[in-house]
């Protein structure tokens, strides 16, 4: 082997090795960023769940206060569901950054996070995706991620679906009662 050669494959190596910790640095930047992107997200939801009850509560309380406006309450039972598809959105893209960290978690404490670092490489796997965008096509992917699972999910359906309710049972006594 000549020096030239040697000389090449070191500074390849070194090459290699930069690139790999590069990418190493940028998926703990990934992993902080999901981190950050999800509680920002869950309190955006819990920001509009206040913000539900509290013009939900006022709606009701402004038209039940006012004799002549009492059978429009029916009409506040709009307002849940309004919430509803707003919190069903941002639950929505929530759910991308999370399936992106459990697929960061499984690839972490998989063996070919360990072949990664004897590799030099993260040959199969993404670096920077934190919407999964890689995943789209996955039916897996699919599945969990639609608009009709995240207006399902436990902590959205029972808050709005019971003020849907509430909103109907009252309108429809305030109505019945208001009839000659």
């Amino acid at each position: 082997m000549r020096i030239e050669e040697i000389e090449e494959e070191v500074s390849e190596k070194t090459a290699k090795e930069k690139a790999f910790e590069y990418r190493l640095q940028t998926l703990t930047f990934e992993i902080q960023y999901i981190e950050r992107s999800i509680a920002r997200l869950d309190e955006i939801t819990q920001t509009t769940k206040y913000w539900a009850i509290l013009i939900w509560t006022g709606s009701i309380s402004l038209l039940i206060g006012r004799q002549n406006l009492n059978e429009y309450v029916l009409f506040t039972s709009v307002i849940p569901l309004l919430f509803w598809l707003i919190d069903a959105r941002w639950r929505f893209w929530l759910g991308y950054f999370s399936y992106r960290q459990g697929k960061i978690s499984e690839f972490i404490n998989s063996e070919d996070f360990e072949k990664s670092f004897e590799m030099k490489s993260f040959a199969e796997f993404n670096i920077l995706d934190p919407l999964g965008k890689a995943y789209r096509n996955n039916t897996e992917f699919q599945k969990k991620r639609t608009l009709r699972r995240a207006l399902k999910s436990t902590e959205v359906m029972p808050l709005y679906f019971g003020m849907f309710i509430i909103s109907l049972a009252v309108g429809i006594f305030f109505n019945i009662n208001s009839l000659p």
